[in-house]
Parts: C-alpha cells; structure tokens; sequence
C-alpha cells in the first residue's frame, strides 16, 4: 500500500519525485536541485531518504551518483497518474491566462480607439 503522507512529506521531497518523473535518464545531484529549484543540501537529504526508501534508484559512474525514479516501487503508478493529471490541469490553465491577457487587450485597445474616435 501507497503510504501517501511519505510522499507529501515536504515540498523539496514531492519537487524532487516531479523532476525525476519528467527525466529519461538518471542525473546527478546538482542537475536534480538545478532543476527542482531547490537547496542542494534538501535535495540531497529527500534523495538519501528516498533511496534508503527504493522510491529512488541510485548508481555511481566516476565520481558521481546518479539517481532516477525507481519505476518498479509501489507508488510508481499513483505518482505517474498525479503528475500526468497536474500536467493536464496546467494546459489549460496556461491557455486561460493567455485568453485573458487577450481579452483584457482588446478591452484596452477597444477604449483607446473609443476615444481617439471621440465616442
């Protein structure tokens, strides 16, 4: 069974999980905070946790550690349907925003030509 508090444990914890959803391939430390707009040092606590967790896979190449989301874990599947639907909902609401923009331009331009036509 999913354990859903561990998932929404912190914000550096479900940032860390969406950045490597969105990855094919694993990435180094400094990538994952770069990318999740997070401290390292939050990003490198949750991916100890989470690999100690086997939410996150881990493997070394040189001198680094890389990590990746570990596709086989229970929760796999219920984070791929959360972020897939947060996907969805941002769409949309991107296209909102810029339908807006839009109308509230035209509303502007409509008025400016209103009075330069002395209406």
């Amino acid at each position: 069974m999913v354990d859903f508090t561990q998932i929404f444990a912190s914000k550096a914890r479900i940032k860390t999980l969406r950045t490597l959803y969105y990855q094919e391939s694993p990435l180094p430390l400094r990538h994952v905070a770069v990318l999740s707009q997070m401290p390292l040092f939050s990003v490198q606590r949750v991916l100890n946790q989470m690999v100690a967790e086997k939410m996150v896979s881990q493997k070394k190449q040189k001198n680094y550690r890389l990590f990746s989301l570990n596709r086989k874990h229970q929760s796999y599947p219920f984070l791929a349907g959360l972020f897939e639907l947060e996907m969805k909902n941002q769409i949309p609401a991107r296209h909102d925003k810029k339908a807006h923009n839009l109308l509230d331009f035209i509303m502007n331009a409509q008025e400016l030509i209103m009075e330069a036509k002395g209406i």
